[in-house]
């Protein structure tokens, strides 16, 4: 493994364009993700426009961070406002979360 390599995971919101990932030494791969920062509650109903987190993509993010793990330094997990949607996938698959938690 080399220290200096990593792998992105990147989200953005479906009507927005992805962020631009600079494509320097040491990026071994970057995953596109497209969902809102939002999460069902059982007294409200989510509006058609909202698109989370599929079980598709907690998969995809899943293969991603396993097939990158032993041959990056770091795994980077980035989104537009970096406050819960980055976070909450990055804890989930560094505790080791099932991707059905999603």
């Amino acid at each position: 493994m080399v220290k200096a390599s990593y792998a992105v995971i990147s989200i953005h919101y479906p009507d927005k364009r992805p962020a631009k990932v600079r494509t320097q030494g040491g990026l071994q791969g970057v995953l596109y993700l497209a969902f809102h920062d939002a999460e069902p509650a059982s007294n409200l109903t989510v509006p058609a426009d909202i698109k989370m987190m599929t079980p598709e993509q907690a998969s995809e993010s899943w293969r991603f961070v396993e097939k990158h793990r032993a041959d990056v330094g770091a795994i980077v997990f980035h989104c537009e406002q970096g406050m819960s949607r980055s976070p909450a996938v990055a804890l989930c698959k560094m505790t080791g979360g099932d991707v059905q938690h999603f």
